[in-house]
């Protein structure tokens, strides 16, 4: 899918388990044109700020200019709902699309995305 880099991007979060019974969270953030990973972060307890700090990665990072009118696409998960992360994505100046909730296949990206 060709498009304008840094203007469509898709986040998720990965479910890791190692071990006998541990479990880490990988947040991670893809550019929908180029399937390039922008930002990730990766953490052992899941919390809101997995979802924060890689917004914050992504701001920071040199590879690719977000785009003036950048969005993010999410689930519609506990992380991506909450005022908090609405408020920061306004602050950095990106847009929000969720998919709809329970419908299969409203979000292209899943398949770049590891299995959870």
């Amino acid at each position: 899918q060709k498009g304008i880099p840094g203007l469509a991007l898709l986040t998720d979060i990965t479910y890791l388990p190692y071990g006998r019974s541990e479990m880490a969270y990988l947040s991670t953030i893809l550019d929908a044109s180029t399937g390039e990973v922008l930002s990730h972060n990766l953490i052992y307890s899941i919390t809101l700020e997995i979802a924060t700090d890689t917004i914050d990665t992504l701001v920071k990072q040199r590879r690719l200019k977000v785009h003036k009118d950048a969005f993010i696409q999410s689930d519609q998960g506990s992380h991506y709902t909450s005022q908090k992360y609405h408020e920061l994505l306004k602050q950095k100046g990106l847009g929000h699309s969720m998919s709809r909730r329970g419908i299969v296949g409203t979000m292209p990206h899943r398949n770049r995305f590891p299995a959870t």
